[in-house]
C-alpha cells in the first residue's frame, strides 16, 4: 500500500500521456485536430517547453480560449504567427528568442495579430526586426489593456511608437532598449495616460536619449520603481536627478551606466 507521499509523487496518467503524446503528434495530426480544447491545451504547453512546435502543430492545437502562449523556446515563422490570429481570448504572448530558435517574422504577419487578439496583457517581442513603429500603432490602437510590453532589441522603433503607447492607462512595464527613441519620444510618453501606471523602465543603450529624458522620467513618473539605464549618453545632470529619485520609498531597483 502506497502512503500519501508516494501517492503524491506518482505522477497521473494523464499527465504520461500527454508526455508521450507531445512526442509524436506530428504522426497522428489528423486526430489531434479533434481533440477537445482542454487536452489540447495541455499537449500545448509540454510541446512549447519542449520547442518542439512548428506552423503545422501549433495550426491544430490552438483555439479560441487559449489565454496564454509562450514560443520563447520554439522556431517561429509567419505561419506560426498566423496561426495565432484565432486566439481571441489571449492574454499573455512570448515571442522572446530562447537559445537558437529561428524568427522568420514579417512585419505584414504581425499588423494581421494584434486586431484578433484585443485582450492582450502582457506581450514580448524583444529583438523581432520586423517590429516597426506602424506594428507599435497596431498594438497600441487595438490592445487597449496592455500591462507589460518588451520590445527591447526592437530597432526600428522610433519616438513615434512612444507617442502611440502613452494613452496605454494601464502600462506597467516597457523595455524599449537598443531602440531609436529620443529625449523627445520619452516625454511624450512619462506625460501621458501611463505616467501613473509605468512601475518599469528599461533604456538600455538608446544612444539618442539624454540628461532630459532622464530628468522627465523622474519628473513625471512618480510611481516607478524600477529603472534601468545602461550605456547612455547622459552626464552629471541626470545622475543628481537619479540619486534624488533614488531616495523614495518606492523605488526598487536603479541600474545605470553612461557613456562619455
Amino acid at each position: 500500500m502506497l502512503s500519501e507521499c508516494e501517492l503524491g509523487s506518482v505522477r497521473s496518467l494523464l499527465s504520461m500521456c500527454t508526455d508521450v503524446a507531445a512526442q509524436c503528434m506530428e504522426q497522428y495530426i489528423d486526430t489531434v485536430k479533434v481533440l477537445p480544447p482542454a487536452l489540447k491545451s495541455k499537449l500545448l504547453v509540454v510541446a512549447c517547453n519542449r520547442g518542439s512546435v512548428n506552423s503545422k502543430i501549433l495550426c491544430c492545437l490552438l483555439h479560441p480560449n487559449v489565454k496564454t502562449l509562450d514560443l520563447s523556446e520554439c522556431s517561429i515563422s509567419d505561419d506560426s504567427v498566423r496561426a495565432i490570429y484565432k486566439c481571441t481570448h489571449l492574454y499573455k504572448l512570448d515571442l522572446n528568442p530562447g537559445r537558437n530558435q529561428n524568427r522568420e517574422i514579417s512585419t505584414a504577419v504581425l499588423l494581421g495579430l494584434f486586431p484578433n487578439i484585443p485582450y492582450l496583457s502582457v506581450l514580448y517581442l524583444n529583438q523581432c526586426l520586423a517590429v516597426v513603429d506602424e506594428v507599435l500603432a497596431s498594438i497600441a490602437n487595438n490592445c487597449p489593456l496592455l500591462t507589460k510590453l518588451d520590445i527591447g532589441g526592437c530597432i526600428a522603433v522610433t519616438d513615434t511608437s512612444l507617442k502611440l503607447l502613452n494613452k496605454h492607462k494601464y502600462l506597467t512595464s516597457l523595455n524599449i532598449s537598443h531602440s531609436q527613441v529620443s529625449d523627445a519620444g520619452i516625454l511624450a510618453l512619462v506625460q501621458g495616460e501611463c505616467r501613473e501606471s509605468l512601475r518599469e523602465l528599461r533604456l538600455n543603450n538608446c544612444i539618442h536619449i539624454t540628461d532630459f529624458a532622464v530628468e522627465s522620467i523622474v519628473h513625471h513618473c512618480t510611481n516607478m520603481e524600477v529603472l534601468i539605464l545602461h550605456k547612455n549618453p547622459v552626464s552629471d545632470a541626470a545622475i543628481i536627478a537619479l540619486d534624488n529619485w533614488l531616495a523614495k520609498p518606492k523605488v526598487k531597483q536603479l541600474f545605470w551606466t553612461y557613456t562619455m
